[in-house]
């Protein structure tokens, strides 16, 4: 709920409201590990505002297709389970993984099979 609260009211920068989600997890006896990857969740899908959000700007919401996200989630599941990185390290990895060429290209879909009719 504090998370939704100031995601609503934005009275926090995004990047404190998101850090604010991993220790209320901690706090209501989420294991680490867990509270890690879905505050990377967070970090990388969740709202953003402020200057450098918008649409193209560096600080830009991630833009990526359910499967990107899957990929990415596994990425940083895995980040997690080997090494356990602190909040810094963990939202620089996240940042790495989301670069433009981080993102895994969605398949090209195959050509639908000439009719012989």
């Amino acid at each position: 709920m504090i998370h939704d609260y100031y995601c609503d009211t934005k009275k926090r920068t995004w990047q404190n409201t998101h850090n604010v989600f991993y220790y209320a997890m901690r706090a209501a006896d989420v294991d680490e590990r867990t509270a890690k990857v879905m505050y990377g969740a967070v970090y990388l899908f969740g709202p953003r505002w402020g200057p450098g959000t918008a649409p193209g700007q560096r600080n830009a919401a991630l833009v990526a297709t359910q499967s990107q996200q899957v990929a990415l989630m596994k990425e940083l599941q895995e980040l997690v389970e080997t090494e356990n990185p602190d909040l810094d390290k963990l939202a620089a990895e996240a940042k790495r993984m989301a670069r433009p060429g981080g993102l895994a290209p969605e398949p090209k879909p195959e050509p639908a099979p000439e009719s012989t009719e």
